[in-house]
């Protein structure tokens, strides 16, 4: 069984986020958010619009920056009627799918560095303690499966980038931001799947610097 771990809701993490910005940058924020973090960036939007910029000094007036979102899929709102052991079964096949995975490259000659360092990244969270339990109790919570009727909410100016094979959202959910999201502009990132920022991170961060 898990270990006891305290509840990991949607206010809890905006709360959390509301925190490290009020206390570490002190200002409105330019909020990147990227997958399951571009639904705790549009929560946050939407929750404390003052704290996420309206407008930038410079000609452009960009805030948030979506990097292939969860939002309109992603996520699993099935999710608070499973079991408990149900929930801890998926979580230690997460944990074995992706340690086998980093242990097979290992073992291939000539693997491709790039690739190990993606699931390398992919296995960070799970080196944090009570990673299974958070997983369990946000799971359980329904996580953001209520968010797509708020994104036409959002009134923030809004960059969307978007790899253009994402292999996990695919990527009509790309121009359904765009068409909700008011003043929005869209960008696809080439040869790029889900997480542009690992496989293109040159192309997304010139993208971010002539935005902001």
């Amino acid at each position: 069984m898990f270990p006891p771990f305290p509840s990991i809701l949607k206010p809890f993490i905006r709360q959390h986020l509301f925190s490290v910005i009020e206390t570490w940058i002190g200002q409105p924020v330019v909020l990147v958010g990227a997958s399951l973090g571009g639904a705790v960036a549009i929560d946050f939007a939407l929750n404390y619009p003052n704290w996420v910029r309206s407008a930038l000094r410079s000609s452009a007036s960009l805030s948030l920056v979506l990097i292939n979102s969860v939002g309109f899929s992603g996520s699993f709102p099935v999710g608070q009627f499973l079991p408990h052991p149900l929930i801890e079964l998926g979580a230690n096949w997460l944990h074995f799918r992706k340690q086998a995975a980093l242990t097979a490259a290992l073992a291939l000659p000539m693997i491709d560095p790039m690739l190990l360092d993606a699931l390398r990244c992919s296995l960070l969270h799970q080196e944090m303690p009570g990673w299974k339990g958070a997983i369990a109790s946000f799971t359980q919570s329904g996580g953001y499966a209520n968010l797509r009727s708020r994104i036409a909410q959002v009134n923030h100016p809004t960059l969307i980038l978007w790899g253009e094979a994402d292999d996990v959202l695919g990527m009509d959910d790309a121009t359904k931001f765009e068409q909700s999201i008011s003043g929005s502009q869209l960008i696809w990132i080439l040869q790029a799947s889900h997480v542009p920022h690992f496989d293109r991170p040159q192309s997304v961060a010139a993208h971010l610097l002539t935005f902001a």
